[in-house]
């Protein structure tokens, strides 16, 4: 206690408000509209409906879609060749079937707006030939990697005018945004995927009205 900083950040700087959420999802859309190949807007797209961390989310196979729920269980993960202690080198990403936790791996309920995106991440991957095994989120024959992800988010922000800000405090948004609109904190945390609810309570809600008040 003595070491742990008694305020939370602001949230202007830790969650997008309600008005910067609107234009940066406008602006994910624009973005894919200039590039229709590139499912990486659809992927930051989701992630506002489904909360998870940027490894799961990049891990979602259509089979673990089933009726309106899916499972969350894996996650892609950098590999690093440390042969050499003194010059740590990466040696690419896979997949793995484990998550962060043992907690994180859990069902999310799919909304109307989940299923949708879904439905176009299929239709690009079909129209481009993209294919590996039956993962979501691909590119060519290969999972579509982390970079691709934090490149939209960055330009689609600076692009905007907004403080640039990352896949992590999407998922921030949608605990917020699930708390503030009702939900039980026991259920939001088991939605993050969290072991206990002092840890969602003091990482990740914050205020998403925007200073105006809307």
């Amino acid at each position: 206690k003595k070491f742990a900083s008694s305020s939370k950040k602001p949230s202007n700087k830790e969650v997008f408000q309600n008005d910067e959420r609107e234009m940066f999802i406008n602006e994910m859309e624009r973005r894919l509209q200039n590039n229709p190949s590139n499912t990486a807007p659809l992927a930051v797209l989701l992630d506002f409906e489904l909360g998870t961390r940027k490894g799961e989310i990049l891990a979602i196979s259509k089979s673990d879609i089933v009726g309106d729920r899916i499972h969350i269980h894996r996650q892609l993960v950098e590999k690093f060749d440390t042969s050499d202690l003194n010059d740590i080198k990466s040696a690419g990403f896979r997949i793995v079937d484990y998550t962060k936790s043992e907690d994180g791996d859990r069902w999310l309920p799919l909304t109307e707006r989940a299923k949708e995106i879904i439905r176009r991440v299929e239709k690009i991957n079909a129209e481009n030939g993209f294919r590996y095994k039956d993962f979501l989120f691909v590119r060519e024959n290969c999972p579509l990697l982390p970079d691709a992800i934090d490149a939209q988010i960055k330009r689609g922000c600076e692009y905007i005018g907004i403080p640039v800000k990352t896949m992590h405090k999407i998922r921030k948004t949608y605990a917020s945004t699930l708390l503030h609109s009702g939900v039980n904190i026991s259920i939001v945390k088991d939605m993050l995927g969290h072991a206990d609810e002092s840890t969602t309570l003091r990482h990740y809600v914050y205020n998403t009205e925007s200073s105006d008040g809307t």
